[in-house]
């Protein structure tokens, strides 16, 4: 499976989990512009957090997203 497919099952996966109506409505609408060719405004913080999230990719400081589920189940299991 290519990196692309990889993450965009990992996506999926993460949005049929999301139940927040508002942030599906926010990531449509952020699609939506993409196919459309709108250009994106993104705030300060909004570009620092997307470089934080570059530099800990850079720096391997990520977790896979087995290693995440494998967390999430030992956490509940601890609860």
């Amino acid at each position: 499976m290519s990196q692309i497919d990889q993450v965009r099952d990992s996506l999926i996966g993460k949005l049929l989990a999301v139940r927040d109506l508002g942030l599906l409505k926010a990531l449509d609408k952020y699609l939506t512009s993409i196919e459309e060719g709108v250009k994106v405004e993104l705030s300060e913080d909004q570009l620092e957090l997307l470089q934080m999230s570059e530099n800990d990719i850079k720096k391997e400081r990520y977790l896979s997203q087995e290693e995440l589920f494998d967390r999430e189940r030992q956490w509940l299991k601890d609860k």
